[in-house]
């Protein structure tokens, strides 16, 4: 998944992990294709107390 800025390179993994969860789609893996987007996406895991999502929900 290609996704240019951070904040959407968080949303769209979060969105699509909720609607997995939610049984409304099969479980797939949503690999992102940016280097800025993965260091950022491993920071918001490494640091998931500091925000109301899960450390599970940010991968």
């Amino acid at each position: 998944m290609f996704s240019g800025d951070v904040g959407r390179a968080q949303m769209l993994p979060y969105l699509i992990h909720k609607i997995m969860a939610e049984g409304r789609m099969p479980e797939m893996p949503a690999p992102l294709n940016s280097p800025m987007a993965i260091k950022s996406t491993e920071i918001f895991s490494r640091h998931h107390k500091e925000h109301k999502l899960s450390a599970p929900s940010t991968r």
